[in-house]
């Protein structure tokens, strides 16, 4: 009997009379027998194996539930049913191992995977597991099992490899020039120590390639050009850095290096008839060079800004993971585990350029910006996770019922230092005044110490759990299961306190998550309603999981610990010679270290408030199987409906700021609030009752086994309409604020969610079959069709209209589409006819005299199939086989070079149209130009165009 993953099984045996002897029983069809309490999907080896990929990531099988997204513009980041991909919870052998900081958008604690799809024997993910062992997340949990040993002697070898001659080379009238090898080697061995008593298994995998650089000057051969920034631009610019301040810039590779090594090992002890141990450890290592995207200054597009190799980092990151798991019998109706876990987390950024040594942007005649030198954010930048995990749960058999409680801990201690421009950062109007080494301004923040490590934040975050839960199998047909779970935080760590803060607000800055907890309860139930009629479903309250980097923010941002200073043209003229006249780029000027004092700087903190975020959720779901005649039987249909309710979610204020007027529109306008800095935010975490989602899901699947081999088909469709205030897309509490398109900056609207996917059908077909002895042909074919992304109209520019003029500085004021010509002043060049038809051509007329909804367009949609052929050979001993692999990503776009394209909006996901630079006569007054829309639409390169991988492999 096969067990699947994360699910009960009730098995019902009839033992009596007389019957032969079975040696093997072979089932061919689609199960329906398993009760599933909520929404899950599991996969198994051949599953995973048979996955047409490139990438060797189990997150390629998980895309074949249609409720989950691969976002590759996003680092691959996975998303469920529409929740943010920070909101999901990856375990491994029962330990959490997905990244607890919440830096990485893949949501690994680790560059990749952190195993090897090798070592996975089952995998699941659970969208919505009711029982009450399952928390941390409020996306979905995906559940590994790793391999274990047995009495039978099993290993692999593989090697996989794939390079820019076995890629694409046009995605439409985009050329697509990417220079890369991609290798990977590996094995697997495992078998008895001690027969039927002690086993092992353990794993080896190794990973080198250079991703494709997509982004360069105008007039190079990049994917994506920088139209405001010239080749010529960037080699006047390389050739007087060298010359003047004996800086190499860097030119830009057109690929990215990039190492990953895991290493596996696993041990099974089975003690004794009673009782199990399981102990298991990885480590994965790593590091990529990743580009960079800089902050905009000054004013400049982000879309016009490009960054050289020196302004790149080496992302270095390095996991530790051990699990050990007791499993004990104590009599026929007690049973219990007991977990143990520790992971260790370390990312240490490496600037490629030369440090110390400032950043710096210049501004071209184009009006864009070259930034060359350390980038600004990796300057400080260091990061230390340590968790310790506990957990013990018993389960006893009362009659019909199942009686579970346990007790869970989680420790976690930080270490984070995160310190931009503490090297420093100057802006040059124009490439004669970085010539002439005479900036426009300086930005400088370091600790008040000037010793970068004393700006780090040390704390720890605990959270004990309690819960019980009844399972209680009411009839043979009907099972109910009711449960309530307990959290709670605590910490003994707490941000400096910042007397100037107290005093403005009435509330202090030191709050945490000391103290607070969450009841969550859940009630789900399965029922047979005939043997080929499965229904069930819940409700539930799910909540935690949230990145604590957000917590973090209030740490490292107290405005005491550190300080920060900003010298401009105005500044005072002693300061100005001293820092903006000949410019070196190293070390920071003395006088501006001088002014470096704590106390009232830029302030992150959380609500006294604050709750910690939770969703109720429900479902209702049923399993049909049907008999279709001459089309086949055991036609398997699963048909899920999910509801989501936000009673708790995160956004984000700027306290600094209070509404002083109203817009023509009725906007409000944003000043800063009398008596405080004239700098800087105080920028408060805090909760939005509001948001929502509807999910729904409907997957047919069906096994034929004819003459010609056995095929394997699944189909799923799934549609999501998800709300929500502020998505929460970036890790500090700066980004999350001021990246969020909006009319109103500290009230904003429930609007489309940047992770609503409208539409995803997805599509797997495998054959397979015997031609000789045991040895399998196979062909798998993996489909998919989605929604483009959401994206915002906003306004361009920065200017006074909407108050404070960094508040529209990142192009977030959500854009007003006038009626006519009389409701507008036109400026700067800009025509009627021109915006008139802008407007037309894009869809915004339906909204003429409104402001436009955040998210309210979707870019293109996504068509992609990938295919796999795979063929097994004998092997030098009998019992082995050779394997070859041959992959083929986005077929589509290898059949034609204008199919499989993926076009994605730029972060922040805004188009920008006209800048509003004034107001007439209660009138808005628009000024052109015209954006370039297209300009904000990138190509995924790689992703874009067809790629091969072969793989070859040797098991026994």
């Amino acid at each position: 009997m096969f067990l699947v993953l994360g699910q009960p099984y009730n098995f019902d045996y009839q033992v009596g009379g007389s019957a032969p002897m079975v040696e093997e029983l072979v089932v061919v069809g689609r199960r329906i027998g398993e009760v599933v309490y909520g929404v899950s999907t599991q996969y198994n080896r051949d599953d995973i194996a048979k996955t047409p990929v490139t990438s060797r990531d189990f997150k390629e099988t998980l895309k074949k539930d249609s409720k989950v997204f691969i976002d590759r513009s996003n680092s691959d980041a996975i998303q469920i049913a529409g929740n943010n991909n920070r909101f999901n919870l990856l375990t491994i052998d029962g330990i959490r191992q997905n990244d607890d900081f919440g830096l990485n958008n893949g949501g690994y604690p680790s560059l990749r995977a952190p195993v090897s799809v090798d070592i996975i024997d089952q995998l699941s993910v659970n969208t919505i597991p009711y029982a009450v062992t399952y928390s941390g997340f409020q996306g979905g949990n995906i559940n590994i099992v790793t391999k274990s040993g047995t009495n039978d002697w099993t290993g692999s070898a593989y090697y996989y490899y794939s390079e820019d001659g076995l890629l694409g080379s046009k995605s439409k009238n985009t050329n697509i020039n990417l220079t890369f090898k991609d290798k990977t080697y590996g094995g697997t061995f495992g078998g008895p120590i001690v027969e039927d008593k002690l086993f092992f298994f353990a794993g080896y995998e190794k990973f080198t390639t250079s991703t494709p650089v997509t982004r360069g000057p105008a007039g190079s051969s990049f994917a994506n050009v920088v139209n405001t920034v010239t080749q010529a631009d960037y080699d006047q610019i390389k050739s007087i850095a060298q010359s003047v301040y004996n800086y190499g810039i860097l030119d830009l590779p057109t690929g990215l290096p990039e190492k990953d090594e895991k290493i596996f090992g696993k041990l099974n002890w089975n003690i004794n008839d009673d009782h199990r141990l399981v102990v298991s450890y990885n480590r994965d290592k790593g590091n990529l060079t990743v580009t960079n995207n800089p902050a905009v200054a000054q004013g400049a597009s982000s879309n016009g800004t490009l960054s050289a190799a020196s302004n790149w980092y080496n992302n270095k990151f390095k996991l530790d993971a051990v699990s050990s798991q007791l499993f004990s019998d104590w009599t026929d109706a007690f049973k219990t585990e007991v977990k143990v876990g520790y992971k260790e987390q370390k990312a240490n950024p490496t600037p490629l350029g030369e440090i110390p040594f400032s950043e710096m942007q210049v501004q071209t005649p184009g009006g864009g910006m070259l930034v060359f030198g350390p980038d600004q954010f990796r300057h400080g930048n260091e990061l230390s996770v340590k968790l310790w995990n506990i957990k013990v749960k018993g389960d006893y058999l009362i009659g019909d019922h199942t009686i579970t409680a346990g007790y869970e801990r989680e420790m976690t201690d930080f270490f984070n230092l995160f310190l931009p421009n503490s090297y420093g950062q100057y802006f040059f109007a124009s490439i004669a005044d970085f010539q002439a080494r005479s900036a426009t301004s300086f930005n400088y923040a370091n600790a008040t110490t000037n010793i970068q490590a004393d700006g780090g934040a040390t704390f720890d975050s605990d959270l004990d759990a309690y819960y019980i839960q009844d399972s209680w199998n009411a009839t043979p047909e009907l099972t109910l299961i009711a449960g309530l779970r307990y959290e709670k935080y605590s910490s003994t760590a707490r941000p400096r306190e910042n007397p100037f803060f107290f005093s403005r607000y009435g509330f202090s800055n030191t709050s945490t998550y000391d103290g607070k907890h969450l009841l969550l309860p859940r009630l789900s139930f399965a029922y047979d309603l005939s043997d080929t009629t499965k229904i069930r479903g819940g409700a539930g309250l799910f909540g935690g999981g949230n990145p604590n980097v957000w917590l973090s923010n209030s740490y490292s941002n107290d405005g005491i610990a550190t300080g920060s200073v900003r010298v401009t043209r105005s500044s005072a003229a002693n300061l100005v010679a001293a820092v903006l006249d000949n410019v070196s780029g190293t070390p920071v000027p003395a006088e501006a270290q001088a002014l470096v004092a704590g106390g009232d700087g830029s302030v992150n903190a959380v609500d006294p408030n604050f709750k910690i975020p939770s969703v109720w959720k429900f479902s209702l779901g049923v399993d049909q199987t049907f008999d279709l005649g001459a089309m086949g039987n055991d036609w398997l249909v699963t048909a899920d409906l999910i509801y989501g309710s936000v009673k708790n979610a995160t956004t984000w204020t700027e306290n600094r700021v209070i509404a002083t007027g109203v817009t023509p529109d009725g906007r409000p306008i944003y000043s800063r609030r009398p008596g405080v800095p004239s700098s800087g935010n105080d920028l408060i975490l805090t909760n939005t009752k509001q948001g929502e989602s509807w999910v729904a899901s409907l997957n047919v699947a069906k096994t034929w086994d004819t003459s010609i081999g056995i095929i394997d088909w699944e189909l799923g469709y799934t549609f999501t309409d998800v709300r929500d205030v502020n998505p929460g897309t970036s890790s500090t509490a700066q980004s999350n604020w001021d990246n969020l398109a909006t009319d109103d900056i500290n009230n904003p609207k429930l609007a489309t969610s940047n992770y609503e996917l409208k539409r995803n059908i997805v599509s797997a077909v495998k054959w397979s079959k015997e031609f000789w002895g045991d040895y399998e042909t196979s062909v798998s074919f993996f489909g998919q069709n989605r929604s483009g992304r959401p994206y915002s109209y906003t306004f361009s520019g920065s200017s006074s209209v909407f108050g404070d003029p960094r508040q529209s500085s990142r192009q977030r004021q959500l854009f007003y589409v006038p009626t006519d010509a009389n409701d507008v002043v036109l400026a700067g060049g800009l025509t009627w006819e021109a915006l008139d038809a802008y407007i037309t051509q894009n869809g915004l007329d339906k909204y003429r005299g409104k402001i436009v909804p955040r998210n309210a367009f979707r870019g293109k949609s996504v068509t992609q199939i990938d295919v796999q052929f795979r063929q097994e050979i004998p092997g030098l001993f009998e019992g082995n086989k050779g394997v070859f692999v041959f992959d083929i990503r986005n077929l589509t776009n290898l059949l034609n070079k204008s199919w499989g394209q993926e076009l994605t909006p730029n972060f922040p996901f805004v188009v920008p149209v006209v800048q509003a630079t004034g107001i007439q006569n209660g009138k808005y007054v628009y000024s052109g130009p015209i954006q370039n829309r297209d300009q904000r639409f990138s190509v995924q390169a790689k992703p874009s165009v067809w790629q091969i991988q072969m793989g070859v492999r040797y098991e026994f």
